[in-house]
């Protein structure tokens, strides 16, 4: 593993979107803010790694998930939220593109259904 290394990490110019965002007023402390929203991602970043002469990478990621942002204790002092926890209410659908040497997971029968074993 001492050979493992980044080649490329470009996080790209496409921003995160943040949509259907709800806040809870019932059933929650007054020392907290629980929040639900969709987070969608369609962008153009890329990851290329090396391990001695093999490379492969990942490119054209898309996300989308539903979460859930819990701001708790709220304190009088800036930055006014004591803790922050971020989690997934439903599992994430995430599709990606793999390059190099990694391209042979993209055949269906290797790729996609290993990864959906695992999550």
């Amino acid at each position: 593993m001492s050979s493992f290394k980044f080649e490329v990490l470009n996080l790209g110019d496409v921003p995160l979107r943040v949509g259907g965002v709800s806040v809870f007023r019932e059933s929650v402390s007054r020392h907290e803010i629980v929040m639900d929203m969709e987070v969608y991602y369609s962008g153009d970043c890329y990851f290329k790694v090396s391990m001695s002469k093999l490379k492969a990478g990942i490119k054209d990621i898309q996300f989308h998930a539903k979460v859930r942002v819990v701001l708790k204790p709220l304190v009088n002092v800036m930055p006014l939220v004591g803790g922050v926890q971020v989690y997934f209410l439903t599992v994430p659908d995430i599709n990606f593109n793999l390059t190099e040497i990694a391209n042979v997971f993209d055949f269906p029968e290797i790729g996609r259904a290993s990864c959906r074993e695992r999550v």
